[in-house]
């Protein structure tokens, strides 16, 4: 069993413990040797999570924002040569929501509070891996765009296209990542 298995069962057996105390106090239940001190726990932690958050305010004033980064041209777009007529495109052998993942936010990125869309390009290669990894529209912050370079390079594995005589080929392919702060 994989971890977002795992996950997706611990968040149902939260949700089914939740709906059955939030049950019991609707119905004015009361189960037996619940102390009574605990429901007045739970109606005020539903309370907490049911009610937006508060906004903290630091104890010591923010620091200045850092400069912000000029916004960059958009980078020339290399130019995607179309597959051969009848060759077989590349197919994405590891799955494309673990190819960037939270992990990959840049440190500097997290504390200049820095986020953005990159558009990114690619090549698939003859055995399968995604090489000269380019920009093809920046998120304004080189950081960024470099790190979901470096993920999609990392992680991204295919099945490379195949001409009809069935031989590897290289190819292409391009993506936008999001990034949004934590």
């Amino acid at each position: 069993m994989g971890r977002k298995q795992v996950d997706m069962l611990m968040a149902l057996a939260v949700l089914l413990g939740l709906s059955t105390l939030v049950w019991l106090l609707v119905r004015n239940a009361s189960p037996a040797g619940f102390p009574t001190d605990v429901r007045s726990r739970i109606e005020a932690y539903l309370q907490r999570s049911l009610s937006p958050p508060e906004v903290e305010r630091p104890l010591r004033p923010e620091a200045p924002p850092a400069d912000p980064v000029p916004l960059q041209a958009p980078a020339p777009v290399r130019p995607v040569e179309p597959l051969p007529i009848g060759a077989t495109p590349a197919r994405a052998l590891t799955p494309q929501m673990i190819w960037v993942l939270p992990d990959d936010y840049p440190a500097d990125a997290l504390r200049n509070g820095w986020s953005g869309r990159v558009k990114i390009g690619w090549t698939i290669s003859v055995d399968g891996r995604a090489v000269d990894c380019h920009t093809i529209q920046s998120s304004g912050h080189e950081v960024l765009d470099e790190a979901a370079c470096r993920a999609i390079m990392a992680r991204a594995r295919y099945e490379p296209a195949r001409d009809v005589a069935g031989v590897a080929i290289a190819s292409s392919a391009q993506q936008s990542i999001a990034w949004h702060l934590p």
